[in-house]
């Protein structure tokens, strides 16, 4: 949706009412101005031989004993 057409819409829906851009163009700076709090994700570490899960700098799986990183 371009930017004019989106403006249009939003006058029709409200009566013309050339306030409803000014409340618009306030959420789009409050929606764009704020700071991204995301969170990285932690994927877990599993084994590739028998798939069970490890622990972050585990290198030699504990319960079928290969090289995690060598495998």
């Amino acid at each position: 949706m371009t930017e004019a057409y989106f403006a249009k819409k939003t006058l029709m829906e409200n009566n013309w009412n050339p306030d409803s851009l000014i409340k618009l163009e306030k959420i789009k700076k409050e929606f764009y101005n704020k700071p991204n709090k995301s969170k990285k994700l932690k994927i877990p570490k599993y084994c590739p031989k028998c798939g069970n899960k490890l622990k972050d700098k585990t290198k030699i799986c504990p319960y079928c004993g290969i090289h995690v990183d060598e495998y």
